[in-house]
């Protein structure tokens, strides 16, 4: 009978170290989040068709992929090349709504990079200023 007590009470103390412990390696914080903005410019480098199987807004959508330069170098970062233009949640662009808003190789753009300070949401977004997004989402709904 005292190997049983034993046991359970093992048992229970392996139970509550095991809850405390999820609690702190779980516990995020959520919500709230807040964005360092660093403006520059988005020169894009390729537009290309997009795959039949991607995320992709209509049947005649296109993968548009961009280098980022901030203002002020000071500012650089190891993620600034090579980032692909998405609209609505997370979709590739309608070739119409690219041409529309001049998106072609060589082409530069305002833009404002994003990057988290607080908070749990999305940690680096991009956002070229200079586009009508409204006409997107007109496209792609």
């Amino acid at each position: 009978m005292n190997e049983r007590l034993v046991s359970f009470a093992t048992a229970a103390a392996i139970v509550v170290v095991a809850v405390g412990l999820t609690g702190c390696v779980w516990d995020l914080v959520g919500g709230n989040c807040t964005y360092k903005s660093v403006t520059g410019t988005a020169v894009i480098v390729s537009v290309e068709d997009a795959p039949t199987n991607g995320f992709n807004c209509n049947d005649d959508s296109v993968v548009v992929v961009f280098d980022f330069t901030p203002d002020d170098q000071a500012d650089a970062g190891a993620n600034d090349d090579g980032q692909e233009l998405t609209i609505g949640s997370g979709m590739n662009p309608p070739r119409s709504w690219v041409n529309s808003n001049g998106l072609t190789v060589g082409s530069s753009h305002n833009c404002t990079r994003k990057n988290i300070q607080t908070g749990t949401c999305t940690p680096l977004l991009f956002e070229l200023t200079d586009l009508n997004y409204e006409d997107a989402q007109a496209v792609c709904n």
